[in-house]
């Protein structure tokens, strides 16, 4: 029903169905809002629960920068970002 309304007046998901908003500066930093918590991390892979997927960061060096309860940044490598539903 979310995504209905959102695609009827033109707004992005994340405004009305409770998704995450992604925004990647360059390659070497993304900063997620509106996460549901982190499941993996390590150097090579971070894995965030995004309520109805898993965002899974693939890379080298990959660090926490910030977390809070509804914002991370994320920095190092990025080699790869996949969408789990």
């Amino acid at each position: 029903m979310a995504k209905k309304a959102a695609d009827i007046f033109d707004l992005p998901g994340e405004a009305i169905g409770g998704l995450p908003s992604l925004e990647i500066s360059g390659l070497g930093r993304i900063r997620i809002e509106n996460h549901k918590g982190l499941l993996t991390y390590s150097e090579e892979l971070v894995e965030v629960s995004g309520g109805k997927a898993v965002i899974k960061i693939s890379g080298s060096s990959l660090d926490i920068r910030a977390m809070t309860a509804d914002l991370l940044i994320i920095s190092g490598e990025i080699f790869k970002i996949e969408f789990i539903y």
